[in-house]
């Protein structure tokens, strides 16, 4: 292990011991985001694949401005907030389960998210034939399984899925409406798992363990590492049905790993984390062309109907500068970077710390369903900040309307 890559984990496991004490908010938005990207840059820095390469001063410079920025945004709204009164975790843990949850609406909600999904689910399986797991090639048969418009409805499953662990959580007694929302939530989450989405489920699994973390004093040490084991037993569960051990092989060899076979299994979280900043810091030094808001904003063009058509206007290019096909995600900045060059990794990024740290005051001043669920979404953005450009896709937009609107109306 190099120097650079072992003093960030060491930093990292070093907030990360202090942070889960019972008076320190492990989840606040600047501790969270520096330790995820500790984490990717650390990991990153390992150099474990022959496709990586050494970085040049340029790519750091441009790595290092929006993670920077992020955390000036969030720094901004600390000051703003810092003579104001804020709840202490144990004083939010005692107002939100004294809090008023309208029951009936919640069960509400439910039904309705659950009658909408399951005539979307059958609308696009009679329209294209399939379902993703139950076909030859289900890896490649997922990206297929669609329906403009229909296909937007399919994602209120992990909304679904999180409303009923809410309601298991929060409510209390209600046994036999339990058993009866349990049912539904089984039928959702087998059914969605057929479409071999992993995706979806981790919004489910942040967004409870946000408000179990906020809502509840259940939250501990132990329960930590048991939803940590929880989420790779389930990521490598939905792996192994879309990829088997032959696809493992497979990816290890194109990888061009430095490490024996007999690992392969770490080959995919390993690629998945490290290619996205190193395409990143690639791609970067290269690209010469800009977007001007068509890829940071591409949910407002999709939802608008005229994405495609700018896309073959202008001749877009969904992934340039790939250092291999395989791996084909640069995380949540080169969008910025795409459409507005410098001043787009300086002040994009700047505006999402800024409202992310703002969303999570709103939590400390007013704790209730619809502040956690909201700033739930953005620890959501910001664990998967190394990966994916969650806020420019038109489902995860779709996803946040809904959250906010329908905790709006079940909150009394």
């Amino acid at each position: 292990m190099n120097v650079i890559s072992f003093s960030l984990l060491i930093i990292l496991v070093f907030i990360l011991m202090v942070s889960l004490s019972k008076t320190t908010d492990l989840l606040s938005p600047g501790k969270l985001f520096l330790m995820v990207w500790l984490l990717a840059i650390g990991v990153t820095h390992l150099k474990l694949s022959r496709l990586q390469f050494d970085w040049p001063i340029i790519s750091w410079v441009y790595l290092l401005i929006p993670v920077l920025s992020v955390l000036a945004g969030i720094f901004t709204v600390y000051v703003i907030f810092f003579d104001k009164d804020m709840m202490s975790l144990k004083t939010i843990r005692a107002n939100f389960i004294s809090s008023n949850i309208n029951e009936i609406k919640l069960v509400r909600v439910i039904i309705i998210l659950f009658i909408i999904y399951v005539f979307s689910y059958l609308v696009i399986y009679l329209y294209v034939g399939f379902v993703p797991l139950f076909t030859k090639y289900p890896n490649e048969a997922r990206t297929r399984w669609s329906l403009f418009g229909v296909g937007l409805l399919i994602h209120l499953a992990p909304l679904i899925l999180y409303f009923v662990i809410a309601y298991i959580i929060l409510i209390k007694k209600q046994y036999y409406k339990k058993s009866l929302l349990f049912l539904l939530f089984l039928v959702t989450l087998i059914t969605f798992l057929f479409l071999l989405q992993r995706f979806g489920v981790f919004i489910t699994i942040i967004l409870s363990i946000v408000l179990l973390y906020y809502g509840t004093n259940k939250f501990n040490f132990k329960t930590f590492f048991v939803i940590i084991i929880f989420i790779a037993g389930i990521s490598y569960l939905i792996l192994s049905l879309r990829a088997g051990n032959l696809i493992l092989q497979y990816f290890h060899q194109v990888s061009q790993m430095k490490y024996s076979a007999k690992y392969s299994i770490f080959t995919e979280p390993y690629m998945y984390i490290a290619m996205n900043l190193e395409n990143y810091a690639y791609a970067t030094t290269k690209l010469k062309e800009f977007t001007y808001g068509l890829s940071s904003f591409d949910f407002l063009f999709a939802i608008s109907g005229i994405k495609h058509w700018l896309h073959e206007y202008i001749n877009y290019i969904d992934n340039p500068y790939l250092i291999n096909y395989n791996y084909n995600t640069y995380g949540m900045f080169f969008v910025n970077f795409r459409d507005f060059y410098v001043f787009g990794i300086l002040i994009l990024p700047y505006l999402f710390g800024f409202v992310t740290s703002f969303v999570y005051y709103r939590l400390r001043t007013n704790p209730n369903l619809n502040s956690v669920t909201l700033y739930g979404i953005f620890v959501m953005v910001i664990l998967f900040s190394f990966f994916n450009p969650m806020l420019s896709w038109l489902f995860y937009i779709f996803d946040i309307i809904v959250l906010y609107t329908t905790t709006l109306y079940i909150i009394k």
